[in-house]
């Protein structure tokens, strides 16, 4: 082994996170409801405040904010459009974007206040909006035994 190889092997990365960080995808068609899920344990923490906003969740508060709740009602929100349909009390504050655009599409992130330094729950949810629609037909061809190897669609 020679002496590159053996400095790379001593270095170690470390990588820290303030809070918990999760993210996932989600992807519908225009003109349907798009839920952003984000929860939190609410028999644990009780009611809880969150906000959601567009691109990447800053240290403090939600960026580009769209919605805001106490953990009882929703304080804010930027249009009619963005609603928290599930139970606040079970700590369910996903979002539903009613009637998606495809100007709707990029990341969202969701910041659970949970009390004490760095302890927030923060999600970030990359929404998808598809023009033509969601869902794609595939047509799968067959060939039958005994039909002169003629597909079937």
């Amino acid at each position: 082994m020679d002496a590159f190889s053996q400095e790379k092997k001593k270095k170690k990365t470390f990588i820290a996170f303030s809070g918990c960080v999760s993210a996932e995808t989600v992807t519908v068609a225009v003109g349907t409801d798009a839920t952003l899920k984000c929860s939190y344990d609410a028999k644990y923490y009780g009611r809880l405040s969150a906000c959601w906003g567009r691109g990447p969740i800053p240290s403090r508060g939600c960026g580009n904010e769209v919605l805001k709740t106490d953990g009882t009602s929703v304080l804010s929100r930027l249009s009619e459009r963005y609603l928290l349909m599930g139970s606040l009390g079970q700590g369910d504050v996903s979002l539903t974007i009613r009637h998606a655009e495809e100007g709707d599409s990029g990341v969202y992130g969701c910041r659970v206040e949970i009390p004490g330094w760095f302890n927030d729950h923060k999600q970030h949810v990359t929404l998808r909006v598809n023009a033509g629609g969601g869902a794609r037909l595939l047509w799968l061809c067959m060939v039958l035994p005994h039909a002169a190897e003629v597909p079937v669609c």
